[in-house]
């Protein structure tokens, strides 16, 4: 029964992960919320989760890792749309993007005091990022 209610809850959230190409950042921030407390990670869970992960995607956060390898569960190398392409590398027509969360840090938009440096703000948003085995040679 177990197992069953794991495999459940494993559906979910691919459902969930999947859906969030088609929402605005508040409701990816409410689904992304929704995807974790449903996973209740444990320690086994997690870790079960991670062995899977490959080495070059370990330098993402362990909550990136985890939304990388629901949504692609065979990825071995990602990288946003920007790196692909200093690689002279293209997606493939009809690929789906991988979501993740990232930092930003941008400038506020008022000073104190002309003097004063603005103050920056941070937080965090999503972003894309593509397997290797979705991107090909560009022609």
């Amino acid at each position: 029964m177990e197992t069953k209610n794991m495999a459940e809850k494993k559906e979910m959230v691919k459902e969930g992960v999947l859906s969030l190409a088609g929402m605005n950042n508040s409701q990816r921030w409410a689904k992304v919320k929704e995807i974790m407390d449903t996973l209740e990670l444990n320690p086994y869970t997690r870790d079960e989760i991670l062995k899977r992960v490959p080495e070059s995607i370990q330098k993402y956060s362990m909550r990136n890792q985890i939304l990388i390898m629901l949504q692609k569960p065979m990825a071995s190398k990602v990288a946003g749309m920007g790196a692909w392409n200093k690689e002279d590398m293209k997606v493939k027509k009809g690929e789906k993007a991988i979501w993740i969360i990232i930092p930003y840090t941008r400038k506020a938009k008022k000073q104190v005091k002309e003097e004063e440096d603005p103050e920056t703000c941070t937080g965090f948003g999503f972003n894309t990022v593509f397997d290797v085995s979705q991107v090909e040679k560009k022609d």
